[in-house]
């Protein structure tokens, strides 16, 4: 008996390690390169490829938007920071033929989420079972393999502030004895102003921080503690210094959106930026738009499934978290706060996502893709909060199985992979192949390297048959 406990024990130390949880994810991308489908090369990205590997100096390929965002300037110049490094990634391997198209920092991101969400469970939950801990990173991983090629690294970084963020504000709830000097609040303040520099999403993220940190104090000025009447004080504070964080993050954002940013360009590339893109009309639809689309990805979230059964997966799911979290509210007034988190999640996705496809509408026709990335940060934090404060065994029961259907849909996926409609995307998938047996040619002239239109790779493709 005393060997098994002590082989309990150590089973049990060695899944509380970060570094384990780091092994196994790094093991689970390792799988998804050696047996998962090549990432398709996209006309887009081919372009983005020839552009970062000009011989122009970084500044100007970083300050570009007329070749880095088809002249949409969105003021996330960092973000085109991580794709010229994944370019020289990518054209470094070619250089040794061995051609792919793995964007290293979607890699490197995944990895790094999954550390930080370890990381911050563990710290806020100590007593919690250290399988759970485990599995919750794990789950966030492979839900996200897939979309480690080369197009866009804005989301990947998104997703990863989204995460430190999100278990910041946890942590000032559940532990605000720990905020009282002003090097405490730094963690806070970096991902606050690093968010809009690398996508519009991340700008939307924090300035619904902003509001949302500014409704929890109206919310504490009318006295209404959220059952935390103990605690309540302690944690005005640093919700004050959130809201105000992310306040100077949005004024610095604006700033540089419509005054630093124009000035660089104009006088690195000479030309003006357009702000189109960031222009648009909207309608009460977008709701309707936010919604289905948020539920079908949901569902492809935890099931290999898509489309109409994807979206009747994602509303059942939406439902049971809902009355998980009502079920944990009752359960103990200080855990009323997990339904406001729970709400304030769905309603910002969903409203967001209505904005996204509004201005882009191609969005809700690629299912679980790369636009979803974010979103499913945010379902992963407040699925894990949910499941570890719950007290209702049959609710937590049922959230494990979620989490190992959610671990194994990519390996369905993987095996038997469905066919997607994603417009114009079938073309590429089916020419990565000969598009890579072009890079890996020694023969190559080093300075023509990929087609960089549609109709040169339907060309080149036409070739091969």
């Amino acid at each position: 008996m005393a060997e098994v406990e002590y082989e309990q024990m150590k089973f049990q130390k060695i899944i509380s390690s970060t570094l384990t949880v780091a092994a196994a994810s790094l093991l689970i991308l390792l799988v998804r390169i050696v047996f998962g489908a090549t990432p398709a090369t996209h006309p887009e990205a081919n372009c983005f490829l020839m552009h970062y590997n000009s011989d122009a100096p970084l500044v100007n390929l970083i300050f570009d938007p007329l070749r880095t965002d088809w002249a949409s300037f969105q003021a996330r110049e960092l973000s085109y920071l991580l794709d010229y490094l994944d370019a020289k990634f990518i054209f470094h391997s070619i250089h040794f033929h061995h051609a792919h198209f793995y964007s290293l920092s979607a890699l490197i991101l995944l990895m790094l989420s999954s550390v930080l969400i370890h990381k911050k469970l563990k710290k806020l939950y100590p007593e919690a079972d250290a399988r759970i801990i485990f599995l919750i990173p794990l789950m966030y991983v492979t839900a996200f393999a897939e979309q480690t090629g080369f197009f866009r690294s804005a989301k990947p970084a998104v997703a990863l502030l989204l995460l430190w963020v999100f278990f910041t504000v946890a942590e000032m709830i559940k532990m605000p004895e720990k905020f009282k000097s002003f090097k405490a609040y730094i963690p806070m303040m970096i991902p606050l102003l690093l968010l809009p520099f690398f996508d519009r999403i991340g700008f939307f993220i924090t300035a619904a921080c902003a509001a949302g940190s500014a409704v929890m104090m109206l919310f504490f000025a009318c006295n209404y503690t959220f059952g935390l009447k103990e605690t309540s004080d302690s944690f005005k504070k640093p919700f004050l210094i959130f809201s105000l964080a992310a306040l100077v993050s949005v004024i610095i954002s604006l700033i540089y959106n419509f005054m630093l940013a124009p000035w660089i360009v104009q006088k690195l590339n000479h030309y003006t930026i357009s702000y189109e893109y960031q222009t648009f009309t909207t309608n009460p639809s977008v709701l309707s738009d936010g919604a289905l689309y948020i539920l079908e990805n949901y569902g492809g979230f935890f099931f290999p499934i898509y489309r109409n059964a994807a979206f009747a997966a994602g509303l059942v799911i939406c439902l049971f978290l809902t009355y998980a979290v009502i079920n944990t509210a009752k359960s103990a007034p200080q855990k009323r706060i997990t339904m406001f988190a729970f709400i304030g999640v769905i309603t910002a996705s969903i409203i967001c996502t209505g904005m996204m496809i509004s201005r882009h509408p191609i969005i809700k026709e690629l299912p679980t893709g790369a636009y979803f990335h974010v979103f499913g940060a945010a379902l992963t934090g407040i699925f894990s909060v949910i499941l570890l404060e719950s007290e209702n065994k049959k609710v937590r029961q049922l959230m494990m199985i979620l989490i190992f259907t959610a671990i194994f849909t990519p390996l369905v996926k993987l095996i038997c992979p469905a066919v997607i409609p994603k417009p114009d995307m079938p073309l590429h998938r089916d020419s990565t192949p000969y598009t890579i047996e072009l890079l890996n040619n020694p023969e190559l002239k080093q300075n023509r390297i990929l087609p960089t239109t549609s109709r040169e790779l339907i060309l080149f493709m036409r070739k091969q048959k």
